[in-house]
């Protein structure tokens, strides 16, 4: 069945889900904090002809409350945002609950567990439901793509695992990706819509993520003194912006300058953060 073959741990889904719980508790904890200081009186909302008055009613007011006038409007208003707080705070609590459920019975591994605890025998006469990591892999960097051509007297750098590149910088991303065991490929082709005409361009670096099975462009600009240059970047990140290309979404930019060089420990927080 398709639906099984689309299943894979995507463990992004729970750091959505802790994201969103993070988020819910900011406000909870805001909520709880207004909510101790508001005023004690109800709110009566009426609707007159074609206007809407408000009366504030508390114990020592008669039953149909106080009118609100100008005066009296601030304390309405903190009367509603009350209400409202107490309302939206039991929904609050309602979602952080169902998402603490979810993410005590969310288990992926456990889809590919089924095929990984089968006898050896039994394992050779059935096929995996899922793409295995390992085949995934293989399978994108099996993908054929026209590698790129160097100038016959330009320099020559070679990342640690003999990938010529462009520049000095570009060997300490490779030697990134390579210490961090991330498939790339470099200088590979990508279309892009510019004007609605179709461009091709070649990112730096074209990475993926194993374990969300994302890919991430990865463009380095190493010139950012030479104003030319900085011209020509900005035009090109906003073509990679136009095109869907967000940066920590699915697409990474590095910088640097002359008094700026690239930063090794950015190049390494940078896989780590995105590309593991």
């Amino acid at each position: 069945m398709k639906w099984i073959n689309d299943l894979m741990p995507h463990d992004e889904l729970v750091g959505a889900a802790q994201s969103r719980i993070k988020e819910l508790m900011r406000s909870l904890s805001h909520i709880e904090t207004e909510l101790r200081n508001a005023p004690l009186e109800k709110l009566r909302v009426v609707r007159c002809h074609n206007s809407i008055q408000y009366h504030l009613v508390s114990d020592d007011t008669r039953p149909n409350g106080i009118y609100v006038n100008k005066k009296l409007m601030k304390k309405a208003s903190a009367v509603a945002q009350r209400d409202y707080y107490r309302d939206v705070s039991c929904e609050i609590q309602r979602e952080i609950s169902a998402i603490e459920k979810f993410l005590s019975e969310y288990h992926p591994d456990r889809v590919e567990d089924v095929y990984r605890n089968l006898n050896d025998g039994r394992r050779k006469l059935v096929k995996n439901a899922l793409t295995p990591d390992a085949d995934f892999v293989f399978a994108w960097k099996s993908v054929e793509y026209e590698k790129p051509t160097f100038l016959e007297n330009s320099s020559e750098y070679l990342s640690s695992d003999g990938l010529r590149v462009r520049s000095k910088s570009e060997i300490i991303i490779a030697n990134q990706l390579v210490r961090a065991k991330v498939p790339f490929r470099y200088e590979a082709p990508l279309t892009l819509n510019s004007n609605n005409r179709k461009i091709v361009v070649h990112p730096d670096f074209t990475c993926l993520n194993v374990r969300t099975r994302k890919e991430f462009v990865w463009e380095h600009f190493g010139m950012m003194t030479d104003e030319s240059y900085a011209e020509n970047a900005v035009g090109k990140i906003q073509l990679y912006s136009a095109n869907g290309f967000v940066q920590g979404k699915n697409f990474l930019a590095t910088f640097e300058s002359l008094a700026n060089p690239l930063s090794v420990k950015i190049v390494q927080q940078f896989v780590d953060q995105f590309l593991k």
